[in-house]
């Protein structure tokens, strides 16, 4: 049974020697230890290096914090977080509304489209308890996987049925108005830090390597992000756990 296996590529652009390290690793506990590991030896190199992890959960965060203790010069995100500080450096104002507010959104855009007779499909489970929920579960999932409103009600007029029309609807109602009142929610900040990565090469530029730990797999939207990443640190050291019953044609 291996530890932690490695695979590095070097990326060279623009004259820049950028190398992203593929670690897998047979446990998170040994993710945890190797990449303490890695941390040290580069503070013991470099002691004012900046060091960037981004994680999935606060868990892994906390877990971490618990056996490095105090390390000057480490900063830790999630993909949200993530997103914060990149608009934060850009200069880039958004409002994130919380759930809470989705929902009462939802529910209005769907009483909206009753009275306006839209709602044909949808109008005898609009009242429904957790109808809501099941709605902003596929919203999400359309942002999440980087579908804008427009592809998908392109896609429901040319070859979708009444309910996948009325989806469209309510997605193009709900992102208009995000957009008009400068709002987002969580996977819309990620569209916008993808978009402002993509259009500001000098954006959240670091002199130290990004930690990328925990994860089973990434959105559309987050491996825009972490293209753009790898460009901008100075390593990108990447870890996924080993799994047998990956396929052949898996990322890994």
């Amino acid at each position: 049974m291996f530890d932690v296996i490695s695979h590095p590529w070097e990326n060279k652009k623009e004259n820049l020697n950028l190398v992203t390290h593929l670690y897998l690793a047979s446990t998170i506990n040994t993710v945890l230890g190797h990449l303490i590991s890695q941390i040290r030896d580069e503070k013991r190199k470099y002691a004012l290096i900046p060091i960037t992890i981004l994680v999935p959960t606060s868990g892994i965060i906390h877990e971490l914090r618990s056996q490095m203790g105090e390390t000057m010069g480490v900063q830790m995100y999630q993909f949200y977080g993530l997103g914060n500080a990149v608009l934060d450096e850009a200069g880039i104002p958004i409002h994130e509304i919380n759930d809470t507010a989705i929902r009462r959104l939802i529910k209005k855009i769907l009483g909206e489209m009753e009275e306006e007779g839209k709602l044909t499909t949808f109008s005898p489970v609009m009242e429904k308890p957790g109808f809501v929920e099941v709605v902003l579960d596929w919203v999400r999932e359309m942002k999440s996987q980087g579908i804008f409103p427009e592809q998908y009600a392109a896609y429901a007029h040319e070859g979708g049925n009444e309910q996948d029309r009325q989806l469209g609807e309510i997605y193009t109602r709900y992102q208009s108005f995000m957009l008009a009142r400068n709002y987002s929610d969580a996977d819309g900040l990620l569209w916008v830090t993808a978009e402002a990565l993509e259009n500001d090469t000098d954006l959240f530029r670091v002199d130290g390597p990004l930690f990328v730990i925990g994860f089973d797999q990434f959105t559309p939207v987050q491996i825009r992000i972490l293209q753009q990443l790898a460009e901008r640190f100075r390593a990108l050291n990447l870890y996924l756990l080993w799994d047998d019953r990956r396929s052949e044609n898996s990322l890994v």
